[in-house]
């Protein structure tokens, strides 16, 4: 028994879980905010601003 978990296998899942937790919260550190996500945002507002011209080209 490790830390009070019956079985090897259920301790791995917490494990792993915590593992990917850590790794979500690293990747998150090193890439919020990169270059790569300002490109996305951009292409996101010029296709609002293209609906929106769309939109207002309806009747």
């Amino acid at each position: 028994m490790w830390l009070g978990i019956a079985s090897f296998e259920l301790a791995l899942v917490y494990v792993l879980c915590i593992l990917a937790a850590l790794w979500c919260l690293v990747y998150g550190l090193f890439f919020f905010g990169s270059e790569e996500t300002k490109g996305d945002i951009k292409e996101v507002t010029d296709w609002e601003k293209e609906e929106r011209e769309l939109e207002k080209e309806l009747p």
